[in-house]
Parts: structure tokens; sequence; C-alpha cells
């Protein structure tokens, strides 16, 4: 399964980082280079991707909330009840958290649940 394909995508085209980005422009318009010798200029999916990364970093960081928020409820879970106690309700609580947190998870990815 591929979640976030959209990002994935540009995040695969862009060139790969470190970037730099310095005011040196003669009017202090930032100018963003590819290396440290200023020699190599973004391309167009570079500019794509960091032009989406306002939208793209929050999305990724409610997916990782949602993500971390079940492992900790599950987590919680199994420390106060001990994971050799559990019985098949608890075992299935577990799970329901699990499928919960991964179909958020899908619709953040799919733009459905923004």
């Amino acid at each position: 399964m591929t979640l976030f394909p959209k990002i994935r995508k540009r995040c695969d085209e862009a060139t790969e980082g470190p970037w730099f980005l310095t005011f040196e422009d003669p009017e202090g318009f930032p100018t963003l280079f590819l290396d440290r010798e200023k020699e190599r200029v973004p391309t167009v999916a570079d500019l794509n991707f960091a032009d989406a990364s306002r939208t793209d970093i929050p999305l990724l960081l409610q997916a990782l909330d949602v993500a971390v928020e079940a492992l900790e409820d599950c987590h919680d879970f199994e420390k106060h009840e001990g994971v050799n106690n559990w019985s098949l309700t608890d075992r299935q609580a577990s799970k329901t958290i699990a499928a919960e947190a991964l179909q958020k998870i899908k619709e953040l990815s799919d733009g459905s649940g923004t």
C-alpha cells in the first residue's frame, strides 16, 4: 500500500537535499541553490516540491499524530492489562484501535479526511 502518492511523487521527482537558501540577491530576495557552490539552481520539480511543502508537511504531521496516538493507546492498554493476560476482547480492542487509525491515515492520504 502506498500512502500519500502525490506527496511521494513530488518528493521522488525533486533533487535530493540538502538545499541551501541564501539572501545574497542585490534586492534581498531569497535564492535557493542545490549546492554550496551556487551552481545548481532548482528544477521545476524542485519548485513544485517546495511550493507544496506548506500543505504537505502539516498533512503528514497530522497522519503521524494519528499513528502515534494509536500506538500510545495500544501500548497503554497493553501496559495496564499485560499482554499475556489479554482476552479475545482485549486483542480485538487493540485491533480496532489500529484499524481506525489506519483508516484515518488512508483518508488523509487520499484527501477525504482533511
